[in-house]
Formats: C-alpha cells, sequence, structure tokens
C-alpha cells in the first residue's frame, strides 16, 4: 500500500511505502510496514510551496535489516532498499496482523517550516524527530509505544470485567 500527501496543491510524489503486502493461498499478509513519518511542509506567508519527508532511520539503526526502502520506484514497479538510497525509514520489528490494533497504523506526524499568513516562523520543524536522533529518542519511542500498547490493553482486560460482570 502507497500513499501520498498533498496540500493546497502541492503534492509530494512518487509514493511513499506504507505496507508492502504478499499473497499466499490468496490471503494477504504485511510482510513489511512502515507505521511512521514525518512531513515538512514549507510555507511563505502561510501558502504551502513544498512538500518533503523527514528521511531517515530514526527509530532503529541506519544499518540495520529493518533501515529500509520507502519509496515506489515506478519504472521498476518496486521500493528499491539498497543501502545508499537517501529514502529510507524504520519497518516495524514486528509482522503486522488484524490483531497489531494501532500499534501497525499509519501516524503521519507534520511539522512546519517557513512563515505563517501573518509572517510568524513556524517552530515545528524544529521538533521533528531527525533532530532528536543525536540524543537517541528511539529508545524513547519504544518505551512510549510499548507503555501506550500497555495502557490499552490494561482498559481493554477492565471493560472486558466490567461489561461480563453485568
Amino acid at each position: 500500500m502507497l500513499f501520498d500527501v498533498a496540500i493546497g496543491g502541492v503534492r509530494w510524489a512518487p509514493p511513499k511505502l506504507f505496507q508492502e503486502l504478499t499473497v499466499t493461498s490468496g490471503v494477504a499478509k504485511a510482510s513489511r510496514t512502515i507505521p511512521v513519518y514525518t512531513v515538512v511542509i514549507s510555507a511563505e506567508q502561510g501558502v504551502p510551496q513544498n512538500v518533503v519527508f523527514d528521511e531517515g532511520c530514526f527509530f532503529c539503526e541506519p544499518g540495520s535489516a529493518q533501515c529500509v526502502g520507502n519509496v515506489f520506484d515506478n519504472a521498476t514497479k518496486t521500493v528499491p532498499s539498497a543501502p545508499s538510497s537517501p529514502f529510507r525509514s524504520c519497518a516495524s520489528p514486528s509482522e503486522c496482523t488484524a490483531a497489531s490494533g494501532d500499534a501497525c497504523d499509519l501516524k503521519l506526524f507534520i511539522t512546519w517550516t517557513g512563515t505563517d499568513a501573518n509572517g510568524a516562523y513556524f517552530q515545528s520543524a524544529n521538533l521533528r524527530f531527525s533532530r532528536f536522533r543525536q540524543f537517541g529518542v528511539g529508545q524513547y519511542y519504544d518505551d512510549i509505544a510499548s507503555g501506550v500498547d500497555a495502557g490499552v490493553n490494561e482498559v481493554v482486560s477492565k471493560s472486558a470485567e466490567v461489561i461480563n460482570g453485568l
């Protein structure tokens, strides 16, 4: 599954990979999922000028098997995964299935650079993930994701107990 981003008539191309599916005996399964992307929108006086992605493997080691190609090549109809490609992101370390919940949902973090309609400079681009790589944000992200998953599981468990007790 591929996606692209457009705002105010400005579009990023080519498409990005969200999930690569394989079909075995008529059953589709996600063989690779890239669930997190950061989009950087550049604007002048509030008018979008450019859309780019904050490229890189910020939640995994850049040389690891998780750091994979993320852009679809229309000419070859593939997603090249050469280590030298500048278009790379971290694939989910676990297999995504129907039971994965929101851990495998596409998450787009949007940051802005440039100026708003009043000429004030946007500040969110300073908070994109690539700016925190030097501080090892990958482990913090993993810890937060684990905590959120544990919290969701606890809510589901308690809800089931309440419903069963009625």
